[in-house]
């Protein structure tokens, strides 16, 4: 996979760890469209499943990016390993994220839902809801989506259409 495939920057640290799944999507090249970042930190991971579809500006952060310490006693309180190997970002199976939606450490988006534009993630979406804001709250549950625009038949959701758990 290259940066320009998926449209924006991808920085995998040392340990870090992703995987995306088959048919997962992201524009690329768009012309005035700010790009996806994937930041995945040492020791943590980011999992994101099949048939995503991934909007443009999206960020994806499985860490807080730089060293918070205690001044008196010097320890470091988000970024030892032992922190950051329980810190990872789950995206389920069809999942529709919308364009400057930022996914944050400690998100699981369960199969089928949608994340609304704008959206911060930092909890866990069950399957097939539609979450946004900032931060997310589930708008709706038992949803499911289509990437035909203007599609009449659910159908065409296959096997996604599920009531939320």
């Amino acid at each position: 996979m290259t940066d320009a495939a998926w449209g924006g920057d991808i920085e995998i640290a040392p340990q870090g760890a992703v995987h995306i799944g088959e048919g997962t999507t992201t524009p690329s090249g768009r012309v005035g469209m700010p790009g996806n970042v994937f930041a995945v930190s040492p020791w943590t991971s980011l999992d994101i499943g099949k048939g995503c579809a991934i909007s443009w500006g999206v960020t994806f952060l499985t860490n807080d990016g730089h060293t918070i310490f205690d001044v008196r006693t010097g320890q470091n309180l988000n970024s030892t390993e032992e922190i950051s190997r329980k810190r990872k970002i789950v995206v389920g199976d069809h999942v529709w994220i919308g364009c400057m939606s930022t996914i944050l450490y400690g998100s699981i988006i369960g199969d089928g839902s949608i994340i609304g534009a704008h959206s911060l993630v930092k909890r866990r979406v069950p399957n097939n809801c539609l979450a946004a804001g900032n931060p997310t709250r589930i708008i709706r549950r038992d949803v499911a989506w289509s990437r035909d625009n203007c599609d009449l038949d659910i159908a065409h959701c296959g096997p996604y259409v599920q009531f939320t758990e």
